[in-house]
Formats: C-alpha cells, sequence, structure tokens
C-alpha cells in the first residue's frame, strides 16, 4: 500500500502540474504524462517534470499496483472533471466479481479470448485481464471503444501495465469480431443515435432510436465461439422496458439466460437504479438452457455469505 500511495501522489501531482504548463484537460495532462512514463524523450521533459518521472522510475510496481495507481488517480480527476454516466470507472469490486465468474465458467480452457465491445476508460477488462493472469495463462484481450480520450487513456494504461490488448476504434456495435470465448461489458445506457445501423439487427425498434444496449448484446453474441458466455452489467429491469419485447423475441431466438446476479442494494442509491451481471450463452447445438440462477450477490463486508455464494455458483457452473 505504501508503494501505491506514493505511486498515485507522485503521479496525481505530476498530471496536475503537466495541466498547469499546458492548460489543458485533466485527461489530456494525463495522457501526456503517461505517454512520458511509457514512452521516455528525456530531453523534452521540462524541468519541472523531471522530478516526477524520477520518482516514478524508481519505484518497482507490480501490474496490478500499476492498475490500481492509474485507477485512483483517474478517479480522482473525475471528481475535478466529471465525465459523463456512461464513462465512468467499472470500481474494482465488479472487476473482481466478473473475475471469479469467468475463471469458474472456463476452468476446463487453457487459452481465453475476451472482448468488451464497449470498453469505455477499460477498468473492467484490465481488472479481468491482470487477475486472470495470476491464476492462469494471461488471455487475449480485445477491446472496441469509439470515444479517443477514452480510448487513449484505456491504451496507455495497458501499456504501462504491460497487459497486452488489441483496441479497435469502432463503435462496438458496428464492430466485427469472432472466435471469443467471452464478451464481457459495463454496457453503456441510453439511445443508439444510427437508426441505419439499428435496423441491421433484430432488436431494433420501428419508430425512434433503439436501445444502445440492447444493440450492443445482439453484436457482440455474434462474437462468441458456441459454447461462449456473454457477461453483462445492466439495470435489473432489462426485460421490463418498453423496448423489452424486441430484446426478447431476440433472446428466444437467439440466446439463453442463464442467471441474473443482482450487485449488493447498498451500491446503489435506490431500487430502480440497482444493477446486476446477466450471464448469455448462444443458441447452438452444443448449449442448452440451465436452471436460471437467480442470486443477490452478498455484501463485500460480509465474507461468510460471500463465501457460500462463490460457492453456490461454483456448484451451478459445474
Amino acid at each position: 500500500m505504501k508503494e501505491i500511495e506514493q505511486a498515485y501522489e507522485t503521479l496525481y501531482q505530476a498530471v496536475e502540474q503537466q495541466q498547469a504548463l499546458s492548460k489543458c484537460s485533466f485527461y489530456e495532462a494525463y495522457l501526456i504524462v503517461m505517454e512520458q512514463i511509457v514512452r521516455p524523450e528525456k530531453e523534452e521533459i521540462p524541468e519541472k517534470m523531471q522530478e516526477y518521472y524520477n520518482a516514478m522510475e524508481s519505484l518497482s510496481l507490480s501490474q496490478d499496483q500499476k492498475r490500481k495507481v492509474t485507477q485512483l488517480v483517474l478517479l480522482k480527476g473525475m471528481k475535478l472533471e466529471p465525465l459523463q454516466a456512461n464513462h465512468q470507472l467499472t470500481p474494482d469490486a465488479i472487476g473482481f466479481i466478473f473475475t471469479y465468474l469467468i475463471q469458474t465458467l472456463t476452468e476446463d480452457k487453457k487459452e481465453l479470448n475476451i472482448y468488451d465491445p464497449a470498453n469505455g476508460i477499460g477498468n473492467l477488462l484490465a481488472t479481468v485481464g491482470v487477475n486472470l493472469s495470476i491464476a492462469r495463462e494471461t488471455p487475449h484481450l480485445f477491446a472496441s471503444e469509439i470515444d479517443d480520450l477514452l480510448l487513449a487513456i484505456s491504451a496507455i494504461n495497458a501499456e504501462w501495465m504491460e497487459l497486452p490488448i488489441q483496441f479497435f476504434h469502432q463503435d462496438g456495435v458496428q464492430m466485427k469480431v469472432k472466435d471469443m470465448d467471452i464478451v464481457l461489458s459495463d454496457l453503456p445506457l441510453g439511445y443508439y443515435p444510427l437508426d441505419e445501423i439499428a435496423q441491421n439487427y433484430q432488436v431494433s425498434v420501428k419508430e425512434g432510436h433503439t436501445y444502445a444496449h440492447h444493440l450492443l448484446i445482439e453484436a457482440s453474441m455474434q462474437a462468441l465461439k458456441e459454447e461462449g458466455y456473454g457477461l453483462y452489467l445492466l439495470p435489473t429491469a432489462l426485460l421490463q422496458s418498453e423496448q423489452a419485447p424486441n430484446f426478447t423475441q431476440w433472446m428466444q431466438e437467439n440466446a439463453y439466460l442463464q442467471a441474473i446476479l443482482l450487485l449488493p442494494k447498498e451500491w446503489f442509491q435506490n431500487e430502480a437504479s440497482q444493477k446486476g451481471i446477466f450471464i448469455f450463452q448462444p443458441k447452438t447445438d452444443n448449449t442448452a438452457q440451465k436452471e436460471v440462477l437467480m442470486a443477490e450477490i452478498p455484501s463485500l463486508n460480509d465474507p461468510m455469505a460471500m463465501q457460500k455464494f462463490l460457492q453456490s455458483f461454483k456448484e451451478w457452473a459445474e
């Protein structure tokens, strides 16, 4: 923790100093600093910045420590310059839960291809990638992101962590990826603006804009191998919205909803904002509908209840 705290303070102060020098946004300054750390060009560094880079270079941080440092600095930046709701960092706790679920569902696989169709700032995929690498061989990671700034931040963080991710600067609805074992995403909520693209999908509505998260699920499920899994963080009211009939029709024909795991209620301001992890499988000759697992993930402050939940998920998966 001491090294993480020292690295966080140093990196944050470096970004603040760079922001003052460049008169730019926090995120632009963050990119300048991180690029200098990853690809040092010392002759071009302003004298005021050199001490920060020397301090960062003196630290010996693990892959996950680096991830935590970048997360802490970006979280502090978001308090100063808030991003829209769909661009927020996915918390570590959720990333750890995703990691356990994926590890349990794919225990028999030696290699994994994992894809996030709406990568955002990248903390979910990085958390899963780093922690799976501890338990098994490093997975092959792929990510789509249309926003230039978010893509750049995610890419420079991955480079610093030495976490190999293949990034696509592409809208996840239009991105065509194949042969994935796992698709995961903290899906952005709202309407997809390109109606002519949406009409290519079964979940699209005839009038008005279609929900982006519906489209991203249909599009990304096509990237899975026959026995792959799609894990999506979504509102618990997914199947109760006004566009739910289209989504339900698509699901009945193309996918099995295997599990809905509700996140702890105390993580949300009210019941209406509660989210859960929905687990889907494509309908193929090699998959079948399981008994749908409906469960509420217990509070992280209750280790006994959490252990019981993890064991029950393992038994269900087997």
